[in-house]
């Protein structure tokens, strides 16, 4: 029992340690700005000593630019706590992935998200941090699962789109490796709730020309495909503000708020289908449903009529209604 004991001590004084770096050395990446115009121009956002810093480099790869960081920073880049990368409209989807997935130092649970501002960093605040707690929030896929949606040659992918007050509302869709269009903050509001079994969405509705807020607690939804494209979906809301003259303390009055606010989420649906369908955009993976029914897409879904179902319910708890 003691040769065991000593064996297992005398490994930790035996391991190498070729790639050891002190602490005091390591600059912790939190987030990269990735530019293209000709060549990579990359910004990283470095915590060192509960600072944010700064340092940029460029190359004619993204591995090259990243490279010549050790020439530029007083620490070793460390990309084992990525938060998020940036990247503007001219950077191609498959330059990203194919770094990131083949760099063994890198996690592969950072979010990905574009923007058309190059002015965003803040010494005094974190933004991949930012970036990450958003996204993680609004239920957006990490670079790993959106990876899997890119490889999927039935499904086309949405990025959060990062504006200039920092905000992630919109999303673009991508044609292959290039931004084909922005979704409208309303209609990304719809593709959370539709790619979403639960969401911190909120949703502001008129009601009589009176103002209410609902937020999403949990949503349960059933598409199917058939002679027709069936999306049968149940919204749990509550509200979250209301203008003080819409009623709400009785069984008819909540039976009334639920009968116009799911109409206006069917006709929002209704909208946004249409909308994917007029520019052959698939990001719902519904041509991924037909190839597992049919084992082939001899029918693209833009070539379905779609059936769509709403139900909201909208949830009192915890207040008796009379």
């Amino acid at each position: 029992m003691k040769k065991i004991i000593l064996i297992i001590i005398s490994l930790f004084f035996l391991t190498g340690c070729a790639d050891y770096t002190e602490l005091e050395n390591l600059g912790i990446t939190s987030s990269l700005f990735i530019e293209y115009d000709g060549e990579y121009k990359i910004t990283s956002e470095i915590y060192k000593d509960e600072e944010m810093e700064y340092v940029h480099s460029s190359g004619s790869t993204i591995a090259e630019a990243i490279s010549n960081f050790n020439y530029k920073s007083k620490s070793d880049i460390y990309l084992s706590h990525l938060n998020a990368v940036i990247i503007d409209s001219q950077v191609e989807i498959k330059d990203i992935i194919y770094y990131f997935l083949r760099n063994p130092k890198v996690n592969t649970n950072f979010f990905l998200v574009t923007t058309d501002n190059d002015d965003f960093y803040d010494k005094d605040e974190n933004i991949g941090l930012k970036i990450k707690n958003i996204c993680s929030r609004l239920k957006r896929k990490d670079f790993f699962q959106m990876t899997k949606d890119y490889l999927n040659e039935y499904s086309d992918i949405t990025l959060p789109f990062l504006d200039k007050k920092l905000s992630m509302d919109e999303v673009n869709i991508y044609d292959g490796d290039k931004v084909k269009d922005t979704l409208s903050s309303k209609d990304t509001l719809i593709y959370s709730i539709l790619t979403n079994k639960s969401s911190n969405e909120t949703l502001k509705f008129m009601i009589d020309d009176k103002l209410i807020v609902l937020s999403v607690n949990q949503i349960i939804k059933n598409i199917k495909v058939d002679k027709n494209i069936q999306i049968d979906i149940n919204i749990e809301m509550a509200i979250e503000e209301k203008d003080d003259s819409i009623k709400d303390s009785t069984v008819k009055d909540i039976t009334y708020l639920e009968s116009i606010v799911n109409n206006y989420m069917n006709d929002y649906i209704n909208d946004f289908i249409k909308k994917i369908k007029e520019e052959k955009t698939d990001i719902l993976g519904l041509d991924t449903l037909i190839n597992n029914k049919y084992k082939s897409v001899d029918k693209h879904f833009y070539e379905y009529d779609f059936d769509i179902n709403t139900k909201v319910n909208i949830n009192k708890k915890g207040q008796l209604l009379k």
